[in-house]
């Protein structure tokens, strides 16, 4: 199975230094998608434009129930970050 988890970011700021996506079972045990041997090969950032922040999840395995949250920050260190994120279930 493929996941889809839609997102666009409203950054008033044109530099962002840092995009990028955060997995966890709770605020504690989060780790960055794009670094988790875990997601290796799996993931992928859909970014058609300037804003989207998509995150495109391919074979999706019962390990990936959790937490995904959004987070960016620009040079001046400022960072944004979608809280609540989005829950992921399967299966």
């Amino acid at each position: 199975s493929t996941v889809l988890i839609p997102c666009k970011h409203t950054s008033p700021y044109v530099q962002v230094s840092t995009a990028e996506w955060l997995f966890g079972k709770s605020p504690e045990q989060e780790v960055t998608v794009s670094q988790d041997p875990a997601f290796k090969g799996r993931v992928e950032f859909v970014q058609n434009d300037t804003r989207n922040c998509s995150l495109l999840l391919r074979n999706v395995r019962e390990s990936d129930a959790g937490i995904f949250r959004f987070a960016l920050s620009n040079s001046s260190g400022r960072d944004w970050t979608n809280n609540q994120g989005i829950r992921v279930e399967v299966t």
